[in-house]
């Protein structure tokens, strides 16, 4: 229930909880919390073109990758087909703009098998 099975990153329902923790925890002592919102560009056509088990395989790549980018403290989850949430407790916007431009850039020099380079379009915002 705490991870999603396919990613091995956490449910929507844990990063559900651990968001609430999280800016608990900042609103008590006042740090920043920042957030990352991703989905991954073009799986719909990597899915088609090349079969879901090329679809899953580029999901599984890209949240190892992402995870390189993240510290311990980080959350990185998946909320839905494609999309997922990375919290960044005690991280300005600033900082939380720096980690997005390194995933995509990681990605960017990544391939999943013959689907080709990963790319993801990311959001970010501080609370």
């Amino acid at each position: 229930a705490y991870t999603d099975r396919l990613t091995q990153v956490a449910s929507r329902e844990q990063v559900e909880r651990q968001a609430g923790r999280d800016l608990a925890a900042c609103a008590a002592d006042g740090d920043p919390f920042s957030l990352l919102v991703f989905d991954v560009d073009h799986l719909k056509a990597i899915n088609d073109t090349y079969g879901h088990q090329a679809g899953d395989a580029a999901l599984q790549r890209i949240c190892a990758i992402v995870r390189q980018s993240l510290r311990g403290s980080d959350t990185l989850g998946r909320i839905g087909g494609d999309e997922f949430v990375v919290l960044l407790p005690q991280t300005v916007e600033a900082h939380a703009r720096q980690i997005a431009g390194r995933i995509r850039a990681q990605l960017a020099h990544s391939r999943a098998g013959e689907a080709g380079p990963l790319s993801v379009s990311i959001g970010v915002a501080e609370w």
